[in-house]
């Protein structure tokens, strides 16, 4: 049985101190729930566990010890890919592992039909959305049929069924004698699912009691289902008409639809929709048939520099939008650009704090974690005065105390500012308050619904 035990550990990047005289077992055949504020030292951990670190940067004393053979699943999948396709990455996986050949067939259909992407083995990866390449990312772990498996928000980008469906099946797994440590913020599946819950504040993990557990999921419970308005009469920004978006086939087809000026509107639908997909049409990095217009002229008629300057995009991976070295120079970059009057000196710097940011100017931007990653990406894009911008899963690996300070940041800045936001998202409760109407992509076609809440992606 799987033995992982931690005693009197200690890390550090640089002169920053992320573990201190850190000492903790963790039960075998378990699912472990790790949560906690974003840069609190989750994810550093797993990197420890797996051997990753300090290999490739910090400095660590104290002893880790670990009897299993174990593999690690990153925040970014697309860290673990090297090759075209999902069936590619699944074969040289296993042939590094020098698996014999005639096992390959029955291993790569088991892993598929597990994580729900046999219908995707042979598609690019580069064309999958978000939510697909976690659930490949998933199935290459699984294929070399580790001990322990340590996973670093797995599902920050899928869809509520199918993250539901995977932890199920991840709960069988761990009857069957795995062990698996999960970093995840998206907590409501675990009341039922996570054997033990470790909080991880101070550089210390603290094991929940039964009271503490109560008590969180307790709270996680004020949300319930919401209700959105429909749009009457209101001034549309976009205009589809007979308009197909293909991806080798039709992948959206909408006949007539609007999508509203100075409105937040919340975009919602199963992985591999066309979400994103959508986006990259809007932001004219994908072709489209038929005809779809911005402020009533056609999109391909627009000059790429001034549609760009007034529709923009904040991509599900933050990596893609730095552009720069430190956080500082980041913020230097976006306020050489026309900057969003909303952002005075004085309500920067209460954003920079509020967000946690303020103390972390001088760092790199790719040595912060994954949320606080999202949160400056977040706020770098809001500091450019762009009249529509697209937003991909902007609340993926925060925390809930951050996901708020998001969400009211986005609906302060929009009211005073009367910008339009579309956010695409599978935090539909939380979302609700600040959004005008609730659009779902679904059988190709997109429509205004009122309703919202589980029962959109069951």
């Amino acid at each position: 049985m799987t033995s992982i035990s931690v005693s009197n550990l200690n890390f550090a990047y640089d002169k920053q101190s992320i573990i201190q005289n850190l000492s903790v077992n963790f039960a075998p055949g378990k699912i472990h729930l790790l949560i906690g504020e974003n840069g609190a030292g989750k994810s550093t951990l797993l990197k420890i566990m797996a051997g990753l670190l300090p290999k490739f940067g910090g400095k660590l004393t104290g002893k880790i010890s670990i009897d299993a053979k174990t593999s690690m699943m990153f925040q970014d999948p697309e860290l673990q890919f090297a090759l075209p396709t999902a069936y590619d990455e699944l074969i040289f996986t296993m042939e590094n592992l020098k698996v014999s050949r005639e096992t390959y067939k029955d291993k790569i259909n088991h892993v598929a039909k597990f994580t729900g992407i046999s219908h995707l083995l042979k598609q690019p990866l580069a064309q999958l959305s978000g939510g697909e390449k976690q659930k490949v990312a998933l199935a290459i772990l699984l294929v070399m049929d580790s001990d322990l498996l340590l996973l670093d928000e797995p599902f920050a980008n899928c869809d509520l069924a199918s993250r539901r469906n995977i932890l199920i099946k991840l709960k069988k797994l761990v009857k069957a004698g795995k062990t698996v440590i999960i970093v995840d913020h998206d907590l409501p599946d675990y009341e039922t699912l996570a054997d033990e819950i470790w909080l991880f504040k101070d550089k210390q993990l603290h094991q929940l009691t039964n009271e503490e557990r109560t008590k969180l999921f307790k709270q996680l419970k004020q949300y319930s289902k919401v209700k959105f308005s429909l749009p009457q009469n209101q001034k549309s920004i976009f205009n589809f008409s007979n308009t197909v978006i293909k991806q080798q086939l039709p992948l959206i087809e909408v006949s007539t639809q609007k999508i509203y000026q100075g409105k937040i509107t919340l975009l919602t639908g199963e992985n591999g929709a066309g979400k994103t997909t959508l986006f990259k049409t809007l932001t004219k990095m994908h072709p489209y048939y038929g005809n779809l217009t911005y402020k009533s002229k056609e999109i391909k008629g627009w000059h790429l520099k001034p549609y760009l300057s007034s529709v923009a995009q904040v991509f599900q991976e933050a990596n893609n939008q730095f552009l720069e070295i430190t956080v500082q120079e980041e913020l230097t970059l976006s306020q050489k650009k026309q900057v969003n009057p909303y952002f005075t000196k004085e309500k920067l710097a209460k954003s920079l704090e509020k967000l946690g940011l303020n103390k972390l100017l001088d760092h790199s931007v790719y040595t912060l974690s994954g949320g606080q990653k999202k949160k400056l990406q977040i706020l770098l894009m809001l500091l450019n005065n762009h009249d529509v911008l697209l937003l991909d899963e902007p609340l993926a690996g925060l925390d809930t105390a951050s996901r708020q300070i998001i969400i009211n940041l986005l609906s302060d800045i929009q009211k005073q500012t009367n910008q339009t936001f579309i956010i695409i998202s599978h935090q539909i409760c939380e979302l609700a308050p600040i959004c005008n109407y609730h659009l779902v992509l679904a059988k190709k076609g997109l429509t205004y619904v009122q309703n919202g809440g589980e029962d959109l992606e069951s």
